[in-house]
């Protein structure tokens, strides 16, 4: 018991007994205490025993004097520190009410209450003083301990109320003890008085736990054999942990066996108190060489021995040995592998050998079948970080390969790689593989590192260009190539060099790999580029090799020697021998350049048949054939097909010909109106544009492969596309389209998920492909549940270009808010409804539910998906309805990234280039600067909320684009809607103000929101759901450009992923009755027009024709100011 603070009040006329004791410490352990007066030695003493008691005395002649006393004494042990402390207080009164003096009567002030662990049970200390007792001794005083504490117990001993231990404690356990204790008071008048206290018992330490290493053994790699005097050897796992707190512990470190006395060790001991338990004691030890001095020994081991020399009982040493390993030459430790590495679960050996000139994507090793078991999800890490880059593993298959060639050329000798994956009962598995990096005998290939600048081992016809050692080709110097090299040679020959005419599986083929290439099988490393192995993998093999029926694809069974282009494979059952051609002094000139052009190689084609004995020679392509029975049928056959099929073609194009004249014939009448509007305008040309589509040429092959090539497959997203089975198309622009399709166990989804591939038409354009390759790598990189998310891609060769996103059932939130309304006459409902009812969306209801709070729970998604992007410096540019799309439970997601930048280096985005932009979503720093900033996107959530409002109405109805720009500066705002309240108003306002820097941000904004929908306010009032105003739902000058007009109207475009209904159209009529007079009579030469396209605008020839119903149709080109 200590630090004990007391007021005791006394009786001016009643003075207690010199031996009547105030208070009593008691010594935790047997060593002896020291007890001084620190103040007020005049009043109190203190024997050598600890009883406090007054001199009565000194008391009798002052205390009349006196208001009040103070006093202080002072608790030292042994080595003369204070340990505890007893602070008095006496009150004298005239006469002293125990009434007055309750809570006095049962507990001290404040008190600590301590006892030493491992003590047997034993008494604490005093509950209060027992002098107040004795001055008060009509009151009849006791004590309930009302918490569960088994510990302790409450004893009476005559007045003396005490708290003692009933076993023996570790404070290891549980260092803080509460009782709740209640002491009740009767007087002699039998009233009865109630106080609870809750009292602290603390556990005191001793060191009785022993120190424990927190590894078994220690490994240190050191940079250099030669050791310096002083230089300190760390490791973040030389540590000990002790339970025992840190005053208690000594220690004192030794390091043994150290036969070459160069060590010292070094510890530092600290409080640990972050895992939120009783405080205990760390300690970090390092080494430190006590000479400068080379080292001999690959690896020299020593032990760390630490005596805990306080310990009361127990073992006090701990040990722990330490490694240390010196490099050789080229900086590798030989012994970290011989002792680290264990042999592997799935792959064929832990230690692996490649050329440090390998090609991109040459194979190190891969699982054995029969080992697979199930085993997927594979990744691979480095064990030392710098090597990051330089090898992958694909995903499904687990192929180890050459990730980034460059950086293999500097890597170190030895990298350790660590391969994890997860068999069938989802258990994490992993082996760990050394590569041993070995240089080659030649190193003609060590500056190929890029794959646009490697041959392909499958072009080479004969084993002499195959074998060269300039055929630098990709996937080659892997681990096979090291195994089976035998002379400068990268390619591998496979088959005979003199191939017969006999068609066999064993067919002759150049290949980077005669383990894995052919094999019959097209593997997840080859489909990485289909000119690895286009021998296993290519989809056009040529008559009369046969094709793979098992894989439909590559080359099953063929005669001579088969190669394969970036297009075909072919098999020629001649060899070629090779004559060089002579240079100028009569030398061989190189088969080979350094880079990748055309071949300078003469050939000379020679062989006789075995079965017919035809000899055919082919010399600078000049070919003279004699043909058998089997050749001249084939010709014949081949003539008669062609004649056929130019024939067919020739009446195909006459009959065509006649239906245009008969087509065009009506189709020049009405063309002014049969191009779909846009909600862009295009300020990228100063005049309409005729309808020709020569402005550009459509995509080749090979522009398509070098745009590809720029993107290396991320294993990660890629899917396969024979997993991908499309079942419609839910819309198409001019050069993309958007499909519907089921993925098979896509983004660990078991089973068959529904999916949105975004993909691009054939007469697609490299601006096209470049920004759906863009919208790939930005979408990786993006991830909030109201973002569209990104599920997988199909890059690989071989097939279209595919971009795999969720699937919004309900299509995109403009078409959902739209389908909600119906239009109104001012006469009544117009018997045509704006809505096409016979016209629905593939998959929605005609008419969608809809309330005030769903409208605000679209803005507050909205809102958090916005302010997710500009949290990673993101701008979207076109933030509006008919971008955002509905996911099931009506989720929004923010989608279509066409317009998205990074801003990540700067705040502003600057728009240089010139193109179609949405005007009426625009904020105006950005139509006049073309500057784009999150607080532009903040002005587009304004409009976006005004289109929540109305229902999906078209912004600013009535006014002109061309227009718009000076309203705006001039203060023109749109009005409040009837149906929104004036709070709602402000908002939309707050997002409009001029001052960029004055509008609120999207975090502001999503708060905002989010209080919204939990006040119980109707902001918005959709109880008349209809709407009066035509031009809500067509702008006359909402679409400032058109798209080409097509023949058959067959597809509407869409919203990115629904399909648009047909709403009412600008100048467009409605069958009505004699009698409806308030409208002009139809004009049957006008078609409508389909305000619903999104997609890449056309201009029309022919200026638009109007009807008379205020509705001029324009076109604005912001680069010109013109309109028309």
């Amino acid at each position: 018991m200590s630090d004990i603070n007391v007021t005791i009040p006394i009786d001016k006329g009643k003075f207690p007994p010199n031996n009547q004791s105030l208070a009593t410490f008691y010594a935790i352990g047997d060593s002896p205490f020291n007890y001084s007066v620190v103040e007020g030695s005049d009043f109190v003493q203190i024997s050598p025993m600890g009883d406090v008691t007054f001199k009565k005395k000194v008391f009798e002649k002052n205390v009349q004097n006196v208001d009040g006393i103070p006093a202080k004494i002072a608790v030292q042990d042994s080595s003369n520190k204070e340990t505890g402390s007893l602070n008095l207080e006496f009150l004298p009164f005239e006469g002293l009410d125990c009434d007055f003096i309750v809570e006095d009567l049962c507990f001290w002030k404040t008190v600590q209450y301590r006892i030493s662990e491992n003590t047997k049970p034993r008494l604490i200390g005093s509950l209060a003083s027992p002098f107040l007792r004795e001055m008060c001794a009509s009151c009849e005083i006791n004590y309930n301990l009302l918490s569960k504490n088994e510990e302790f117990r409450l004893v009476s001993v005559g007045r003396l109320h005490t708290i003692e231990s009933t076993r023996s404690l570790d404070r290891e356990d549980k260092s803080r003890h509460y009782l709740d204790v209640l002491c009740t008071v009767e007087n002699s008048k039998h009233s009865v008085r109630n106080v609870t206290k809750t009292l602290l018992v603390t556990v005191l330490d001793t060191d009785d736990n022993p120190p424990k290493a927190q590894e078994k053994i220690i490994k240190i790699n050191m940079s250099s054999r030669h050791v310096v005097k002083d230089h300190e050897v760390a490791h973040k796992d030389l540590i000990f942990s002790d339970k025992d707190s840190y005053d208690v512990n000594r220690y004192k470190p030794t390091v043994l066996n150290d036969t070459l006395k160069i060590l010292k060790a070094q510890c530092n001991k600290y409080r640990d108190d972050h895992l939120k338990q009783e405080v205990q004691t760390a300690v970090h030890c390092k080494l430190k060489f006590t000479k400068t001095m080379p080292i001999e020994k690959w690896t020299y081991s020593v032990v760390l021995q630490l005596n805990d020399t306080a310990l009361i009982n127990g073992n006090k040493t701990v040990t722990v040995p330490i490694d240390l390993h010196f490099p050789n030459e080229s900086g590798y430790h030989p012994e970290m592998i011989k002792k680290l590495l264990k042999p592997p679960h799935l792959y064929p050996s832990n230690k692996v050998k490649i050329f440090r000139t390998a090609a991109p994507l040459a194979r190190l090793t891969q699982p054995a079948i029969k080992n697979m078991n199930g085993a997927k999800h594979f990744t691979l890490r480095p064990v030392v970080a710098e090597h990051e880059d330089i090898f992958n593993v694909t995903y499904s298959g687990g192929i180890v390969f050459v990730h980034d060639a460059g950086n293999l050329r500097n890597a170190p000798e030895y990298v350790r790689l660590n391969i994890s994956w997860t068999d069938n009962n989802n258990t994490k598995k992993f082996d760990e593989i050394a590569v041993h990096i070995v240089n080659e005998p030649t190193k003609t290939c060590l500056n190929f590192t890029n794959i646009n600048k490697l041959y392909w081992c499958s072009e080479f016809s004969n084993p002499e260009e195959c074998l060269s050692p300039k055929s630098c080709a990709l996937s080659t110097g892997g681990s096979s190539s090291v195994k089976k090299r035998e002379g400068p040679e990268r390619c591998m020959w496979r088959g005979e060099r003199t191939p017969s005419n006999e068609t066999t599986t064993l067919y002759s083929t150049c290949t980077p790999d005669t383990e894995t290439c052919p094999d019959e099988v097209c593997d997840e490393l080859e489909q990485l580029h289909h000119m690895i192995c286009p021998q296993d993998c290519t989809d056009n093999v040529l008559f009369p090799a046969e094709k793979n029926k098992a894989t439909n694809r590559g080359i099953y069974r063929a005669s001579g020697v088969c190669t394969c282009s970036e297009i075909t494979c072919q098999c020629n059952t001649l060899e070629y021998n090779v004559i060089p051609k002579l240079g100028k002094k009569g030398k061989p000139a190189k088969t080979l350049d350094q880079s990748p052009t055309v071949n300078h190689t003469l050939f000379v084609q020679a062989n006789v048949s075995r079965h017919t004995g035809n000899v055919t020679s082919k010399i600078l392509g000049i070919e003279l054939a004699r043909c058998g029975t089997t050749c001249v049928f084939g010709i014949v056959a081949g003539v008669l097909f062609l004649g056929g099929a130019v024939a067919l073609i020739v009446i195909c194009w006459k009959l065509d010909s006649v239906h245009k004249v008969v087509r065009n014939k009506f189709s020049d009448e009405n063309q002014d109106l049969s191009a779909p509007l846009s909600d862009y305008i295009d300020r990228s040309a100063p005049d309409p544009i005729p309808l020709s589509f020569d402005m550009t040429t459509s995509l080749a092959d090979t522009a398509i492969l070098n745009i590809i090539n720029k993107y290396a497959p991320d294993p990660k997203w890629e899917f396969p596309r024979n997993l991908l089975i499309i079942e419609q198309t839910l819309g198409e622009g001019e050069f993309g389209k958007v499909l519907r399709a089921k993925a098979m166990n896509i983004a660990g989804q078991q089973g068959h998920t529904t999916v949105a591939v975004k993909t691009l038409k054939d007469d697609a354009r490299e601006s096209e492909l470049n920004d759906l390759l863009s919208e790939y790598q930005l979408l990786k990189e993006v991830s909030h549940p109201n973002v569209i998310r990104l599920l997988g891609v199909c890059t690989t060769p071989g097939g279209p270009i595919y971009l795999i996103i969720e699937f919004a059932e309900h299509g995109s939130l403009r078409n959902y808010l739209r389908r909600s309304r119906h239009l109104k006459s001012e006469c009544g409902r117009l018997p045509t409804s704006a809505v096409d009812e016979t016209e629905i969306h593939y998959d929605e209801p005609n008419i969608s539910k809809v309330t005030p709070k769903e409208i605000l729970s679209f803005a507050w998604q909205i809102c958090k998906g916005m302010a997710y992007l500009s949290e990673i410096k993101l701008v979207h540019r076109d933030l509006a309805a008919r971008n955002v799309l509905l996911a099931a439970d009506k989720v929004c997601k923010i989608s279509d990234f066409g317009l998205t930048r990074d801003i990540y280096e700067d705040d502003a985005y600057f728009k240089k280039s010139k193109g179609r932009v949405p005007v009426k979503w625009m904020a105006p720093e950005s139509l006049s600067d073309h500057i784009y900033t999150n607080k532009s996107d903040v002005w587009s959530f304004g409009i976006l909320v005004w289109e929540l409002v109305t229902l999906g109405a078209t912004p600013y109805p009535g006014i002109a684009v061309q227009n718009l720009f000076h309203l705006l500066k001039q203060g023109y705002r749109m009005e409040r809607p009837d149906n929104c309240s004036p709070t709602l108003y402000n908002i939309m306002r707050s997002c409009w103000h001029i001052d960029p820097e004055q509008r609120p941000t999207f975090q502001e904004l999503s708060a905002l929101w989010e209080k919204m929908l939990s006040d119980e306010v109707e902001y918005l009032d959709l109880a008349n759901n209809a709407i009066h105003n035509r031009s809500y739902f067509c702008s006359p000058f909402e679409d400032s450009s058109v798209s080409e007009p097509s023949e058959k109207s067959e597809t509407n475009p869409l919203n990115y992923l629904s399909k648009s209904q047909s709403y009412i159209k600008c100048a467009s009529r409605d069958k009505l009755q004699e009698s409806a007079n308030f409208l002009p009579e139809p004009d049957n030469n006008q078609n409508d027009i389909n305000t619903q396209g999104y997609e890449t605008p056309v201009k029309i020839a022919k200026k638009i024709q109007t009807p008379t119903n205020d509705c001029p149709q324009y076109y604005t080109d912001m680069a010109s100011g013109k309109s028309n």
